[in-house]
């Protein structure tokens, strides 16, 4: 018999970025690491953010409403080092440049001070804007 309607089938694959010049935020993947602290006093989160690979400049992007303190660990050194930023163009956003040794692979390791965990929600990696 004919059957009595239209069928549909769904293939769901896993897809790898090979490389991106725009859009970063679009197919950044995010990771929490590990946490400590409480609803009192705040918590520091440590997440991972990994991009394709891109040939331009990149930022790191935060809110600095929600990271009161930021800091990048340096891969060549081992450590974590305080990070300072500057304005994004974004009123409620801060940037700084990421130079080689503060990524690996295109994965980038923030410790953020903040007030509830947010998930990374509130830091990303964009391109670096001329200006």
């Amino acid at each position: 018999r004919t059957p009595p309607g239209a069928g549909l089938a769904v293939l769901e694959q896993t897809v790898t970025v090979a490389g991106a010049d725009s859009a970063l935020r679009d197919a950044e993947d995010k990771w929490l690491v590990g946490t400590s602290g409480d609803q009192n006093k705040g918590f520091a989160a440590v997440y991972d953010l990994s991009v394709p690979p891109t040939t331009g400049a990149l930022n790191l992007t935060y809110n600095p409403q929600w990271a009161t303190r930021m800091e990048v660990y340096d891969w060549s050194r081992g450590v974590f080092v305080p990070v300072s930023a500057g304005p994004s163009g974004d009123p409620s956003a801060s940037a700084v440049a990421l130079p080689p040794e503060l990524m690996r692979d295109g994965m980038v390791r923030v410790r953020m001070h903040e007030p509830r965990l947010s998930w990374a929600t509130s830091v990303w990696i964009d391109e670096a804007r001329a200006g």
